[in-house]
């Protein structure tokens, strides 16, 4: 178990045994199962073992809250080459060509980098979104491959504010970012 897995079922813990919170895992774990099948679940992350534990539900209730508030963006960026079986990073530089480099650091893991910023679609969820295309992001941002937990995408939220996300069989690339550009995200309780 990775330490962001760690981490979210330490605080999954705790939520549960506060009924106040427990409750908001409860619906958490409801709005999964009546959205199963919309793309943002394969963006904010699926268990691995595809069961929610409580960990997994704390982060999925987390990343919906700051989407909620607005603190939370995402970004989307139509792919030429999406929608392939399994995402890669030869597709994906294919499929950004030269707007957006791909690089692996030493420890595999992968980064995108935004020679020019930004520039994409705002989904517009809950809160209201910026009026602009261009986005502040920060120059180089983690990228997330394929099916991942969504303790995963929480952790790189908390430490680079800013997350690329390419699901399986997805048709874009999903930018997460703090807003405004840089915050910190903090827990929200329910």
């Amino acid at each position: 178990m990775s330490p962001d897995e760690q981490l979210a079922e330490a605080q999954g813990r705790q939520w549960r045994a506060n009924p106040a919170f427990a409750a908001r895992l409860d619906g958490v774990a409801e709005w999964l199962r009546a959205n199963a099948t919309s793309p943002l679940v394969d963006v904010l992350g699926w268990p691995r073992d595809g069961e929610w534990t409580d960990g997994q539900l704390f982060a999925v209730g987390q990343l919906l809250a700051h989407l909620r508030a607005g603190d939370l963006l995402l970004a989307e960026v139509k792919l030429a080459a999406a929608g392939k079986p399994v995402p890669s990073r030869e597709l994906l530089q294919a499929a950004l060509g030269s707007q957006i480099e791909v690089h692996t650091a030493i420890d595999d893991t992968m980064f995108l980098h935004f020679p020019w910023g930004l520039t994409a679609d705002v989904r517009k969820l809950w809160a209201p979104v910026p009026a602009t295309r261009s986005l502040a992001t920060p120059s180089t941002i983690p990228l997330l491959l394929g099916s991942v937990p969504a303790s995963a995408v929480l952790g790189k939220l908390r430490a680079s504010t800013a997350v690329a996300r390419w699901p399986v069989g997805q048709r874009t690339l999903s930018v997460l970012l703090t807003h405004p550009g840089g915050q910190v995200l903090h827990v929200r309780y329910p």
